[in-house]
């Protein structure tokens, strides 16, 4: 704990998978993680450890920004 009573902040779990800068994140309240590269991709990554992210390719170019949109029902 700190001096402060504030507690000191750990790292939970690392993610690896872009392969250039990471550009963009987007967190969903449903608990979605998505990420965007200039290696010209998008991911969307699991929080469980058993499950691998999801990486959209395609682009050309660097992806700059990224966001989730919630569901209309």
């Amino acid at each position: 704990m700190s001096s402060e009573g504030i507690l000191d902040p750990k790292l939970l779990r690392t993610y690896q998978g872009h392969k250039s800068t990471v550009n963009g994140v987007a967190y969903g309240l449903d608990g979605k993680l998505v990420t965007c590269s200039s290696d010209c991709s998008v991911q969307l990554w699991g929080f469980r450890s058993q499950l691998r992210s999801l990486k959209l390719l395609g682009h050309r170019g660097a992806v700059n920004a990224v966001d989730i949109s919630p569901k209309v029902k």
